[in-house]
């Protein structure tokens, strides 16, 4: 008798020891490794991918991928906290509102059939450190509009919007599809973002939205993005729309990037090659795009082959040692005529503001027979700090016979040792050149006075190209070309 309440004692206690177990390792279980830097969760199929958001106690630990991943079957739930502080999954969540702190690497592979955003809105992190996305890629992706955060991407919708310590991105690729016609912020990779790095990151999705769309991200506020690249169309209905980026706000950073994908605008405000608008403050440098830009006849304006402008009077604008050879179809004619084949409305509202393109060129022919070869016009507010200067325009066709470089009335910009060379007859602002070989001779004005050492490579039967591209010449629209 006595052995048989030993054995139920005994019974008792490991029962009771099983139930207090902490709660991670009942959830982890199905894990390798113990979350640590150095001896990551093991992430193998879709079930433990999930498991990565199942307690706020994760949310500074560290992951891994150990296989590619299919998530036919999964719900596509988005991972990490949510702003009603619970799983949309039904599954609750403990402890304060926080955002993920740890990292998360693919070691290059693949996470595919996600109809979902990787990651949700991101809170201050757990710990306090910034979260470290790597070396993952999505494949097939088919992602909609978030239900309850404004705004599409595959990897994020907007994880800066809760402030704090922001994640950042490296070495990520996406394929897919990003589609939103119920919100604004639409992009391929990121939908709505603020301060943190994306680098080496490339997307090939194609990206339908509203406004704020980008082949990349559809914003970025104060957001370092660099060595990054966008293949895919981007179709938009309202205003801003980039083959990278469609905003680019608060001192935001494009380094070394590049945009190959069309740009197609139904209405609103700016549109560009690489970036749709840049608003108080921003800098963009070596870069290049080469999609078209195409309007909807009879609606919106400010089409340009890079850019499709820049506003604001709080913080300086830099676009400099960038091309674009996209063309500017559009033959509608706006009042008044704001389309370009670099930049569109360049300088609104400026100020006391610096808005400044230095080094640029454009080959794109332009349409609209009120537009500018190299730059629409600038609106009103535009003052002495804003300048184009050593920049040149060498498309084949623009429609306004007299603005071979830009359109010289009604506008405040300073345009310095700026030179063209396509159909028009004449303009009052830049020096004509007979022909595009001109440019191609580093001896030559405006070109002698560019980095032909460090940025540019000049040729003896070509535009100069930026020296950090693979093989020096921007590669032709549609190519499936990877960035190392």
């Amino acid at each position: 008798m006595r052995d048989c309440e030993m054995n139920i004692e005994k019974t008792i206690m490991l029962s009771l020891c099983i139930c207090v177990l902490p709660l991670r390792m009942a959830i982890g279980q199905n894990w390798a490794g113990s979350g640590t830097l150095g001896d990551p969760w093991q992430v193998s199929n879709a079930v433990t991918l999930a498991q990565c958001d199942d307690e706020v106690t994760f949310y500074d630990d560290h992951f891994i991928l150990v296989n590619n991943i299919d998530c036919s079957t999964d719900p596509g739930y988005a991972l990490w906290q949510r702003p009603d502080n619970a799983r949309r999954d039904g599954i609750p969540t403990t402890g304060s509102a926080v955002g993920f702190g740890g990292t998360f690497d693919g070691q290059g592979y693949a996470i595919s059939n996600r109809v979902e955003s990787f990651l949700d809105s991101q809170r201050p992190p757990y710990n306090g450190t910034p979260a470290i996305f790597r070396n993952i890629v999505f494949t097939n992706t088919m992602v909609t509009p978030h239900p309850i955060q404004q705004g599409s991407g595959v990897c994020a919708v907007s994880p800066f919007e809760f402030g704090g310590s922001n994640p950042s991105f490296f070495n990520i690729q996406v394929y897919g599809v990003v589609s939103n016609n119920s919100s604004g912020f639409t992009g391929g990779m990121i939908a709505n973002g603020s301060a943190g790095t994306v680098s080496n990151c490339i997307s090939y999705a194609t990206v339908y939205g509203l406004g704020s769309v980008g082949g990349l991200a559809g914003s970025a506020s104060g957001t370092t993005i660099k060595n990054s690249h966008a293949y895919g169309d981007v179709s938009a209905t309202s205003t801003d729309a980039g083959g990278l980026v469609g905003l680019l706000s608060g001192g935001g950073v494009i380094y070394q990037c590049s945009a190959h994908g069309d740009v197609h605008k139904s209405a609103g405000e700016y549109e560009g090659g690489l970036v749709g608008r840049i608003l108080n403050g921003g800098t963009v440098r070596e870069c290049f795009a080469t999609g078209d830009v195409l309007r909807k006849t009879g609606v919106g304006i400010q089409a340009g082959g890079l850019v499709g402008g820049t506003q604001g009077s709080s913080g300086a604008i830099l676009i400099e040692d960038c091309y674009s050879t996209g063309d500017n179809p559009s033959t509608q004619i706006y009042s008044p005529g704001r389309n370009g084949g670099f930049v569109a409305e360049f300088g609104r509202e400026a100020g006391s503001s610096s808005h400044l393109i230095n080094r640029c060129y454009s080959t794109g022919d332009v349409g609209a027979s009120d537009a500018g070869g190299f730059m629409g016009r600038s609106s009103s507010g535009g003052g002495s700090g804003v300048v184009i200067s050593n920049s040149f325009q060498a498309g084949s066709m623009v429609a306004n016979s007299s603005g071979g470089f830009a359109i010289s009335s009604g506008f405040s910009v300073t345009i310095a040792n700026c030179y063209w060379t396509n159909s028009a007859s004449s303009d009052a602002v830049a020096t004509k050149v007979g022909n595009a070989s001109h440019f191609y001779d580093k001896a030559n004005s405006p070109v002698d006075t560019w980095d032909s050492d460090s940025i540019w490579y000049f040729s003896s039967a070509a535009n100069p190209c930026l020296r950090w591209q693979d093989d020096c010449n921007a590669p032709p629209k549609g190519s499936m070309l990877l960035f190392e």
